[in-house]
């Protein structure tokens, strides 16, 4: 997975559509958090949808999963930074 800016997208043309967010443990400021992200499935719109596990080193603080759009309407670009 590549960054937005890598894949010549602007991240302000990236559209929040939905979000979900279970936390199960704290992080603090000193805290070397690492995201795994992974992108799960396309919506009948043409959102994506991505999973993302917050850790501090082996300990899961955080299962998150993300719907996005582009602006434009059309997420093929989107879904080939993120695939």
């Amino acid at each position: 997975m590549q960054s937005s800016t890598g894949a010549g997208l602007l991240p302000q043309a990236i559209v929040p559509v939905a979000e979900t967010a279970t936390f199960r443990a704290g992080v603090v400021a000193d805290d070397e958090v690492r995201v795994e992200s992974q992108l799960t499935g396309v919506t009948a719109s043409g959102a994506v949808v991505v999973k993302h596990r917050v850790l501090v080193r082996e300990t899961r603080c955080a299962d998150v999963v993300t719907v996005r759009a582009l602006a434009s309407g059309d997420a093929s670009a989107l879904v080939a930074a993120l695939g």
